[in-house]
């Protein structure tokens, strides 16, 4: 049994196609379980009408709280279940999209946790392949989690003992949910796949919250708004802070260290200097590292 987590606001456009699409998929148990997060168009009438056409669609009403904390209170309600996935309002899911998921997951002992995550195909809003360079595979690791997510949420599969690990974390240590998981799934030395091979289509248009981030201008000008949002300064090594303080003593001896180099990287220019030089911690990108190490110097990590 899986069960998907689905945040919705103001989705009326493409959310049936996407509904449709999770419905669609060949896995007989899939649950689909929806927190609206205060829409104000026909998405609570399009959700009704799944919800009494669908056995397996729940849906519930939330006040308006942002993304990340509307999908981690999923995380926070969720039904049990054997797996779970996050899915955004507006993609479109391959048929195969959970099971091929799952049969990449489910060897792993169920104590152990889990996450399976993959690379994207991006496309307009009308579904039509953006043309961008394929993914090359990436081992998923603790030093690259504190700097960057690897793959969007949209892509999680996980099981039921990282979700009940990442709800230790807390709603308000919360900064974006899916890195969250990931950083959390690292942390704890999880099994994790990363799949080259995207199984679902991205949809890109002028609502998406991360569309820009695929034309190299739209890039860097989020870039350079996040720089001078204080919301966004020093984000990494807050959440390193805080995932000392919920799992550190689960972590590995390794991790351990790696998360104390990150989280004292500030106290003075050697410690700086140390995190720089550290090989284990970095972006999976050389441009991204080298923005890295000047925001290390600066303070701004």
């Amino acid at each position: 049994m899986i069960t998907v987590l689905m945040s919705t606001y103001n989705g009326e456009k493409y959310l049936r196609e996407q509904l449709d699409s999770i419905l669609s998929q060949k896995i007989i148990d899939v649950n689909l379980l929806i927190r609206d997060d205060g829409s104000k168009d026909s998405t609570l009438n399009i959700l009704n009408e799944y919800k009494n056409k669908y056995s397996n669609v729940m849906f519930y009403l939330g006040s308006n709280v942002g993304c990340a904390r509307s999908f981690y209170q999923l995380v926070l309600d969720a039904p049990e279940s054997e797996y779970y996935a996050f899915a955004d309002q507006d993609d479109v899911w391959d048929s195969n999209k959970l099971y091929e998921a799952i049969s990449k997951i489910n060897h792993i002992p169920k104590n152990q946790p889990s996450l399976y995550l993959s690379s994207i195909r991006p496309v307009d809003k009308e579904l039509n392949i953006i043309p961008y360079k394929k993914s090359n595979e990436i081992k998923p690791a603790f030093g690259i989690a504190l700097t960057q997510a690897i793959a969007p949420g949209c892509s999680y599969v996980f099981n039921s003992t990282l979700l009940n690990e990442f709800r230790r974390l807390g709603i308000e240590n919360v900064d974006i949910h899916d890195w969250a998981l990931f950083r959390v799934a690292t942390a704890l030395n999880s099994y994790i796949y990363y799949d080259i091979n995207p199984y679902f289509s991205y949809r890109q248009h002028e609502n998406n919250l991360i569309g820009a981030q695929h034309s190299k201008l739209g890039h860097w000008i989020g870039r350079f708004k996040r720089f001078f949002n204080s919301d966004y300064q020093n984000v990494r090594s807050r959440m390193a802070k805080k995932l000392k303080e919920v799992y550190f003593n689960d972590m590995t001896a390794e991790n351990k260290k790696l998360a104390e180099v990150f989280i004292n990287y500030d106290f003075s220019i050697i410690n700086k200097i140390e995190l720089i030089k550290n090989k284990k911690i970095g972006m999976v990108k050389k441009s991204d590292n080298l923005i890295l190490k000047i925001l290390i110097l600066i303070g701004r990590v």
